[in-house]
């Protein structure tokens, strides 16, 4: 099985913690970091080369929808997911139209995430050389 190497970023530690948890007893995911601004996401994002990294809209210092940008523009193949608690539909666009490849209410995030993960697991493996 494939492992997912997995980038937490949002402000709020309990949250972080929480999220984190959730994510390590996922079978085949290993979270590489936790980060609580967006200027530390994407420069960890660059450090670690998760292959997912979760990202919450509202962050100190860069907002989670520039870093989204910012970091598909300099890890293009890296999925990036933008969570948030409100405002959806407007985050959604915003998200979407800055390059995140996905937008998670963290209302449904617990769903939302073993969906995404369950669709990185039957991901074709690249063939040896």
């Amino acid at each position: 099985m494939q492992t997912i190497r997995v980038l937490v970023a949002d402000d709020h530690a309990g949250f972080r913690s929480t999220l984190t948890s959730f994510l390590r007893l996922q079978p085949g995911v290993e979270v590489v970091g936790e980060v609580g601004d967006g200027y530390a996401v994407v420069e960890q994002a660059t450090a670690l080369d998760p292959d997912l990294i979760l990202v919450d809209v509202r962050m100190p210092r860069v907002n989670g929808i520039d870093a989204a940008r910012e970091i598909k523009r300099l890890h293009p193949d890296t999925h990036v997911v933008v969570m948030s608690a409100g405002g959806q539909e407007m985050y959604r666009t915003m998200a979407l139209q800055n390059r995140a490849d996905a937008f998670f209410e963290k209302s449904s995030l617990k769903s939302s995430l073993q969906s995404l993960l369950a669709s990185f697991r039957h991901r074709p493996q690249p063939l040896a050389a």
